[in-house]
């Protein structure tokens, strides 16, 4: 318990010091946002490494009230404050409880979550900065740069985290039908699928390959 403690603590500092940040040097809400999703969800594909995916669980369910509760008194506006509607942060720890569930082995929780992390994070980075011409999929509207960066850093994460049994050719399927499915949902909703979704992908591909 002593380490859910601790790491709980760890991402309370975390999250006040971006929100000190972004009040010091004025940064986009969306920026800020973003850069906390990407060092939130890296570290936490970490976690396994210190911690038993039991914790994990622990530590994901004690965020959800506090994130719950941040949201509705937008105590951390570097976060919540957007433009748009979104429960993104809420999906977050909900999704982090059900990939360690799902798939308690380091390469498939680690992979899962990186995606979430960093692909997600930088799509969105570099497509709200670059990525003038968008389309459309169901419910989500994307940037095709924004895509294109997202398709990437999945490959990327896959090439360094996945058992090397696996080539480059299941490592490109799984990251366009990830860049689909991203594409294709809004309101922060990937948070919540996507880890699972990758996570999932990587275990079919490992039984396969």
């Amino acid at each position: 318990m002593t380490r859910v403690i601790l790491a709980a603590l760890c991402y309370m500092a975390l999250f006040i010091l971006i929100e000190l940040i972004t009040r010091k040097l004025k940064l986009n809400k969306e920026l800020s946002r973003k850069l906390a999703h990407i060092i939130a969800g890296t570290s936490a594909a970490f976690l396994p490494l210190v911690m038993s995916f039991h914790q994990i669980m622990v530590l994901s369910l004690l965020f959800l009230p506090v994130m719950a509760l941040s949201k509705s008194k937008n105590l951390f506006s570097s976060i919540h404050e957007v433009d748009r509607k979104t429960y993104g942060e809420l999906y977050f720890p909900v999704a982090i409880f059900i990939t360690a569930w799902w798939f308690p082995t380091k390469d498939l929780f680690m992979y899962g979550v990186l995606v979430m992390g960093i692909s997600d994070g930088l799509a969105s980075i570099v497509g709200q900065k670059l990525g003038k011409r968008t389309y459309k999929l169901w419910q989500g509207k994307k940037s095709y740069v924004g895509s294109s960066v997202f398709f990437v850093a999945t490959v990327l994460i896959g090439l360094f985290v996945a058992p090397s049994s696996i080539g480059i050719a299941p490592l490109l399927a799984i990251g366009l039908v990830l860049t689909l499915i991203e594409a294709s949902l809004s309101g922060g909703i990937d948070n919540l699928v996507l880890p699972p979704a990758a996570s999932g992908l990587l275990m079919i591909a490992v039984k396969l390959f």
